[in-house]
């Protein structure tokens, strides 16, 4: 699913979801277009030209949703191995849990007496 930094009011889901933005990017141009190209080569209906004729037209569209992320605080993963991608993505989740974690707690006040 993609949503657009900013499109949503998370606040309307505060009470049963947590909604937790980021970004993920190939951030360097060349290793996009490489990655275009060797994603289509085991494809026959992805054929790299389609993407790399588009490359300007998706790279706008990525310029465009890192500004949102920027203007609303949303982190940016740099996508340059999945592995470590994916350690970024779980540390960032983990953080935001443990953030609204604190939040609730310290919104909750002190603990009843029996």
């Amino acid at each position: 699913m993609s949503i657009a930094p900013g499109s949503i009011d998370v606040e309307a889901y505060a009470d049963r979801a947590h909604v937790i933005f980021l970004i993920i990017a190939a951030l360097d141009e060349n290793a996009l277009r490489n990655r275009f190209v060797a994603r289509a080569s085991g494809q026959k209906r992805r054929l790299p030209h389609r993407y790399l004729e588009n490359l300007e037209g998706i790279l706008e569209i990525q310029r465009y949703l890192l500004a949102l992320a920027k203007r609303h605080g949303v982190p940016v993963v740099d996508n340059l191995s999945f592995d470590a991608s994916v350690r970024l993505i779980i540390g960032h989740v983990m953080d935001a849990l443990r953030r609204s974690e604190a939040s609730d707690a310290s919104h909750a006040g002190p603990p009843r007496e029996r």
